[in-house]
């Protein structure tokens, strides 16, 4: 892993240039500090010192990369052929980092090619600023947070006090991200990944309950579950206000889910109509009313051939939602009717692990706050 931190012109309207580039590591001895001329004297330094034979298979790190850093790099590398860059997209096409490889390996799939990655996603600590995160992981190497009044000052490639607050960044970033893996791997056995999400997954799945088999779901199925099931959270506003308003957060809502929920395993059985006699976990097609309701609840629904999300408040349009939902929504004395399912064989929970986790992170070195307590 080598960390690398681009400075700039001041963000503002428009595109910001690349003044500066430092890059660090103490893994493969590797540091870098040099002026940038333009986008072909920075594709000939990555090419020269980063995209190299002896750095093949490396990760480059920066902080908040996939919204600034790693579209320098690909501006830079599309100077000119010869190297391919295939960029890690979610489903809504949010960039979580680049993969580079030379021309000549499209067709090799042994070819290691360097990574461009963004430490901010590989953490999944999105908003946390370079200075909290270097603080929290290395405080020994911490950012230069108030060396330099940025509100007065702009960047100065000839400036040394900038200069060393560049190479800083590198150095504080390196540290952090070290530490930070040197903690997943010692307590969860697992390097870091392109996003927290991708390296969560494969601990999850090395941490399920033994004797329990979670099937892949139904082409069909899985659509649904991904178009309408999968929902994400929100906000509700009741009416136009002018003044002070608070925003509250369930903390912690995927680990008591995880924790005290039944999910989803075993075969999975498709079925018209009402609900199976025996179905006790599923994904359901309903509708529903409630007169006189006034807690709104969010779905997903099809509408002129697209999904589009609403706030119902007394009649539940055609959707899908989770059998948890639908005894949630009886409590709150909802009249639902079920005109298809997807059931499911077993269940499981993740009592021991979410319990063990959250243990650690009250009793561990610095507290939930700390550097263990945060990842």
């Amino acid at each position: 892993m080598i960390a690398y931190d681009f400075e700039t012109t001041n963000i503002g309207a428009g595109t910001p240039r690349p003044l500066y580039l430092t890059a660090f590591s103490t893994e493969v001895e590797f540091h870098i500090a040099t002026k940038i001329k333009d986008m072909q004297h920075l594709r000939n330094i990555l090419v020269n010192s980063f995209l190299t034979d002896a750095l093949a298979g490396c990760r480059f790190v920066a902080w908040n990369a996939n919204q600034f850093d790693a579209y320098f790099i690909a501006a830079a590398l599309l100077q000119q052929d010869g190297f391919i860059i295939r960029p890690y997209l979610t489903a809504s096409r949010q960039l979580r980092g680049l993969r580079i490889i030379r021309s000549q390996d499209l067709d090799n799939k042994e070819a290691q090619g360097w990574e461009f990655l963004d430490g901010m996603a590989m953490l999944g600590l999105a908003g946390m600023s370079l200075s909290k995160f270097s603080k929290t992981f290395a405080p020994e190497h911490a950012k230069m947070t108030d060396a330099i009044d940025w509100s007065s000052e702009s960047f100065d490639v000839n400036n040394a006090l900038h200069r060393s607050y560049a190479a800083r960044d590198s150095e504080a970033l390196f540290y952090a991200m070290q530490r930070a893996q040197a903690i997943l791997i010692e307590y969860f056995d697992q390097a870091l990944a392109p996003t927290m999400g991708n390296a969560c997954i494969k601990i999850f799945r090395r941490h399920l309950p033994e004797k329990i088999t979670v099937r892949a779901l139904p082409e069909k199925a899985l659509a649904i579950v991904r178009d309408q099931v999968m929902r994400g959270g929100f906000c509700f506003c009741v009416g136009r206000y002018e003044g002070p308003i608070w925003k509250y957060d369930i903390n912690q809502a995927y680990a008591a889910a995880m924790r005290d929920a039944k999910l989803p395993a075993g075969d999975c059985y498709h079925r018209l109509g009402a609900l199976h006699p025996y179905a006790r976990i599923y994904i359901a097609r309903v509708t529903g009313k409630h007169p006189g309701n006034r807690i709104p609840f969010y779905v997903k629904t099809e509408t002129g051939g697209r999904t589009k999300a609403v706030f119902v408040m007394d009649q539940i349009p055609d959707t899908w939602i989770t059998s948890i939902e639908v005894e949630q929504l009886k409590r709150e004395g909802w009249k639902l009717t079920i005109t298809e399912s997807y059931f499911f064989t077993d269940s499981f929970s993740m009592t021991e692990y979410v319990n063990r986790l959250e243990h650690l992170r009250t009793t561990c070195l610095g507290g939930p706050s700390g550097a263990i307590g945060t990842m």
